[in-house]
């Protein structure tokens, strides 16, 4: 997660409106394809509040609490608030007046569909006051909905590809019969 770097997904715009327009499997896969890629911006509020460095850096200090607004429906279920973009997020804040509450307009965060995914399988207790339901990508654009168990199953997808590179990394280094040469005479051949 980036703080107050900005983002753009034109492509996943153009995926959400196909799919809205005829779900059809590639449309699926090319919606899945994106969303797996895509940085999205979320309203955030820190505390303590975040300091900018002499380079226009972002600096969070360790064991700042970061929260997301959620966006509650009717009949009590929690979605995390995701934009394409900036402009798309500002848009939401002017036209909608409130629906961004202003403790969340101070600063925004850069994140992934997988890491709200983490978020979404963590524990309850870990997730106060309640957990997520989903996220919902541009309401009051597109207004996309992406369920839970996407999310999270993005973020397992992204453990078990890292899982298997690191174990292919453990039995590479393992190989017993592989001679490391080191460089300079006589370290690799007693004759030398």
């Amino acid at each position: 997660m980036k703080f107050d770097v900005e983002s753009s997904n034109p492509m996943l715009v153009g995926a959400m409106q196909l799919m809205k327009a005829e779900d059809t499997p590639e449309h699926r896969k090319l919606i899945t394809d994106e969303l797996a890629k895509a940085v999205f911006l979320s309203p955030i509020y820190v505390d303590p509040a975040p300091v900018t460095d002499e380079e226009g850096n972002v600096k969070v200090e360790p064991g700042a609490k970061v929260q997301f607004p959620m966006l509650n429906t009717k009949d009590g279920k929690r979605f995390f608030v995701l934009y394409t973009d900036k402009r798309c997020m500002d848009e939401a804040e002017d036209e909608e007046g409130n629906a961004t509450p202003e403790i969340f307009r101070d600063h925004f965060a850069a994140v992934q569909l997988d890491e709200l995914g983490a978020m979404m399988a963590a524990t309850p207790e870990r997730m106060q006051p309640a957990a997520a339901d989903g996220v919902v990508i541009n309401p009051f654009h597109e207004n996309f909905v992406v369920g839970k168990e996407m999310a999270i199953g993005l973020f397992r997808h992204k453990v078990e590809v890292l899982k298997k590179k690191a174990e292919n990394a453990r039995r590479a280094m393992e190989d017993p019969g592989k001679v490391i040469r080191f460089p300079g005479p006589g370290r690799n051949n007693p004759k030398d």
